[in-house]
């Protein structure tokens, strides 16, 4: 990996890590509610978990892992699919 890329991502991540609004969240809780952001923006109500683990490249099961904990902290609603 190119250095110079490696080190901005790491000062990123430490400036975002430090900012009070996600001191409570995840890097990866970070990344779900930015592509439900995103989904909001654009008119979209409901995504998928199929959707969150192709756009964040997680495995199903930390995505599962980290929705359950979105929803713990009553951040997000789950609702099942009626089809």
């Amino acid at each position: 990996m190119n250095e110079a890329l490696l080190s901005a991502y790491l000062s990123l991540n430490a400036i975002i890590r430090n900012d009070r609004i996600v001191k409570d969240f995840t890097f990866r809780e970070i990344s779900v509610c930015h592509i439900l952001y995103k989904a909001e923006k654009n008119n979209i109500k409901h995504i998928t978990a199929t959707l969150v683990v192709k756009e964040t490249g997680m495995l199903k099961s930390q995505t599962n892992y980290v929705l359950n904990a979105l929803l713990d902290k009553d951040y997000i609603k789950i609702v099942t699919n009626p089809k």
